[in-house]
């Protein structure tokens, strides 16, 4: 995941006047000029900047801005308030246009450099985090993820829904354990089976997190559990859920029907 933004400008259907041939300009991100606070990644499908664009009959342009800060630390944490975002100026006849959502410095972010299978990187930290079993994509996940899906839709503080009540990540191994075995300790088991818990162990709300009627459990196949478990631990790194973060959950049937 990054800090910086996906751009995307509509399909020119017409075009009359001073500007029936099209118009010209370029594009880029508040990193340009500043190099000094941030910079703009050369990563693959990551756009340079200052690109010139070409707007005319039947165009679509699609640009993708990875933005890191200057310097990040190893274990260092960093929040970001200023020039991420992009600009766009158009050769307008007589008057160029440019448009810059980053000069009012609304845009935020935070970037880090812990563990994560994706590297260092930024990500919008105000935006809707969620881990997500698919049973479309991910078949063997389908026993946990309809668990899931009864659970966010039915248990009174349907947890993990942006309608019921956000999760909090932990990261400390012994807690998450300890999650577990208060939730599964009495949960039996045969051959091939594992426990299924939700609240999920790695939430503040795991074990005993929850009330003993607000959480659930059930068996299903220990490959639907392993398929769970790379999941959340992929969607922790992708959106960069740190210990604390709150993030939801997202459990979609072999159907597409979904928990919220």
């Amino acid at each position: 995941m990054d800090a910086g933004p996906r751009i995307e400008l509509v399909p020119v259907t017409s075009a009359w006047g001073t500007l029936a041939s099209g118009i010209t300009g370029t594009m880029w991100t508040g990193c340009y000029g500043h190099p000094d606070k941030c910079t703009t990644s050369q990563l693959q499908d990551s756009n340079g900047e200052n690109e010139a664009i070409v707007l005319g009959n039947g165009t679509h342009i699609s640009k993708w801005y990875t933005q890191y800060p200057d310097t990040l630390l190893y274990n260092e944490v960093l929040s970001l308030n200023g020039n991420l975002g992009s600009a766009i100026r158009l050769n307008t006849p007589g008057n160029a246009v440019t448009l810059a959502d980053h000069q009012a410095n609304t845009l935020f972010g935070r970037c880090d450099n812990l563990p994560n299978r994706y590297g260092a990187g930024c990500v919008d930290d105000q935006g809707l985090s969620y881990v997500l079993y698919d049973t479309r994509d991910n078949p063997a996940v389908g026993p946990v993820a309809q668990h899931v899906f009864d659970a966010i839709r039915n248990l009174p503080s349907h947890w993990g829904s942006p309608y019921g009540s956000v999760l909090n990540r932990i990261t400390d191994q012994a807690a998450i354990d300890n999650n577990r075995a208060i939730s599964c300790g009495s949960v039996v088991t045969g051959p091939g089976e594992s426990c299924d818990e939700y609240p999920l162990a790695s939430t503040k709300q795991g074990g005993n997190g929850a009330a003993p009627g607000d959480r659930s459990t059930r068996v299903v196949p220990q490959s639907a559990n392993d398929s769970q478990g790379g999941l959340t631990g992929a969607y922790y790194d992708y959106y960069r859920i740190l210990d604390n973060n709150e993030f939801y959950v997202q459990a979609v049937l072999a159907d597409g029907t979904s928990a919220w």
